[in-house]
């Protein structure tokens, strides 16, 4: 490395710091969301209880649970939770920067670096309890270790490395065992089958290894298939949403930001219009660009292959991490071979409209200063009002820790339609499939003065939540005259009345805000 290189490493550091400091000060402000609490209740009593939870009630890989439940037991608050997955994404930066290194080191890293730090999904993964920015950071590092020891060397030191961070990274996140099969991939491509022949004997020791994952992904796909619909086929959204929320970075809420969808709109003809410059121009990709794009392509298709086998529609976004690492590596590799002039510019209007998106999303994810579901100001504001004699419901039920958390009001507190298992996981147990199912709830309800009902998540169409539509359809029918709180993604209805006859032909009374569970404008 020259020393102008080493030079300018002052930004990284800079970066991974800046990082360190802005989200680590949300963190400390922003509420929780239930992911979260099922994470922290997970982590908060020690070791061995973290590694059975994991296993049994997370139906997850046990590493990232046992390594949190030691970082807790330095400070066993959320800002501290929340600060381990913050380092991994400032730990990622300086990763990212080595692939860059690696791919196009004639070329300065720090735009690329910036651009991925930027990405909404990226701060996402650091703003969350969860396994995901430590499953970033270890895809980062296993990328480098396959590059170095097999698709661009042979230094058995990162062949050391590469079958180590393997075997953690199965047993911290079953989806980045996926990084193996686009491995393969890469090889073939580019016809490294010496390395590929080193590769092989590795790969069947892991499957070895990974024996014990295997059977309890094996429950937890059983777990999952009886929660959930069977899954005939392979959905264009199966293969389509991971470059949705990773190339078109406005996350879930770009159809309810008008100025996000109107950017959108404009973002896809211009990659599109790449895409084509690209291909007419054939520029000088070189077998280890094309080899990478092919490591990213195997774990794109390799996510809708698995639903197929196992015959489940199970197609969580933030499952897509594994994807990442490779599909930005990819893009950087291809979009570096772009010589000077016009297809310069219409990379520079791509990336243009990338950062805008990008940075629309961050403000209408994160303008509130408050994680989805609004928590902290939702407890505060019910503990402010609600009486002794009230009782406050939250819905859906796995909303209630995270609410119980800032909640400080004498009222007591229950789930509706019931309270969730302790010991089991069940998604269906959750989930109000009628109006009539919710009204038969809210008949179950004993008399009290008032019901504050807070109801979380956006409960658009494209999220109707565990059935929060029939839940707010029930709400509506009874209580047209409810006055409604709104807060991020999250509302809370006050109800004088106690529950009685349904009367879908009453109008909602003159003063009240809105309609039960309408998006507000």
């Amino acid at each position: 490395m020259t020393r102008a290189r080493r030079a300018v490493d002052w930004r990284f550091t800079a970066l991974a710091l800046g990082l360190v400091v802005v989200l680590g000060l949300f963190g400390r402000i922003a509420g929780t969301d239930p992911d979260e609490e099922y994470a922290l209740a997970s982590t908060a009593h020690g070791l061995a209880y973290a590694l059975h939870r994991a296993l049994y009630y997370e139906l997850q890989a046990p590493v990232w649970f046992g390594i949190v439940a030691l970082w807790r037991a330095l400070d066993p608050s959320v800002a501290f939770a929340r600060l381990f997955s913050i380092a991994c994404a400032a730990g990622a930066c300086f990763a990212l920067r080595s692939i860059a290194l690696r791919l196009r080191p004639q070329l300065d890293p720090f735009a690329f670096v910036a651009l991925v730090v930027l990405n909404p999904f990226f701060v996402y993964a650091a703003l969350e309890v969860r396994v995901y920015a430590f499953a970033l950071l270890l895809g980062a590092l296993s990328w480098i270790a396959f590059y170095d020891g097999y698709l661009a060397g042979e230094s058995r030191a990162a062949r050391v490395r590469f079958g180590l961070l393997a075997l953690l990274s199965i047993y911290t996140f079953y989806y980045l065992g996926f990084m193996l099969v686009g491995c393969v991939a890469a090889l073939l491509t580019a016809r490294r089958f010496t390395a590929l022949r080193a590769f092989v004997p590795l790969v069947v020791g892991l499957a070895l290894a990974s024996v014990p994952a295997l059977l309890v992904i094996r429950s937890t796909f059983s777990e999952v298939r009886a929660a959930l619909p069977p899954m005939s086929g392979a959905s264009l959204r199966a293969f389509v949403e991971p470059v949705l929320l990773f190339a078109l970075p406005t996350g879930y809420r770009w159809s309810e930001v008008p100025a996000l969808e109107a950017l959108s709109r404009i973002y896809k003809p211009l990659v599109i219009a790449l895409s084509a410059i690209l291909l007419i121009a054939r520029p000088r990709i070189g077998a280890r660009e094309l080899a990478v794009a092919a490591l990213a392509a195997a774990i794109w298709l390799a996510y809708p292959l698995v639903y197929l086998v196992v015959h489940v529609r199970f197609e969580v976004p933030r499952h897509y991490v594994t994807l990442f690492v490779p599909l930005t590596a990819a893009a950087y590799a291809l979009l570096a071979t772009l010589a000077a002039g016009r297809r310069r510019l219409a990379l520079g209007a791509v990336l243009a409209a990338y950062v805008a998106c990008c940075v629309l999303t961050l403000w209408s994810t994160y303008g509130t200063l408050s994680k989805a579901g609004d928590m902290r100001r939702v407890g505060a504001y019910v503990s402010a009002h609600a009486g002794r004699g009230d009782l406050v419901l939250v819905f859906a039920p796995d909303a209630k820790p995270a609410f119980q958390r800032f909640y400080a009001g004498p009222a007591p507190v229950v789930a509706f339609p019931s309270e969730p298992d302790p010991e089991r996981y069940d998604t269906a147990a959750y989930v109000v499939h009628s109006i009539a199912e919710a009204d038969a709830a809210l008949d179950r309800l004993a008399p009290h003065k008032r019901l504050w009902f807070v109801l979380y998540g956006r409960c658009a169409p494209s999220s109707d939540n565990y059935g929060c539509f029939n839940v707010s359809a029930a709400l509506r029918a009874r209580f047209p005259a409810a006055r409604v709180a709104d807060f991020y993604e999250a509302e809370v209805v006050e109800i004088e009345a106690l529950p009685g006859r349904r009367n879908p032909g009453r109008s909602p009374a003159r003063g009240s805000s809105r309609a039960i569970g309408e998006i507000p404008d």
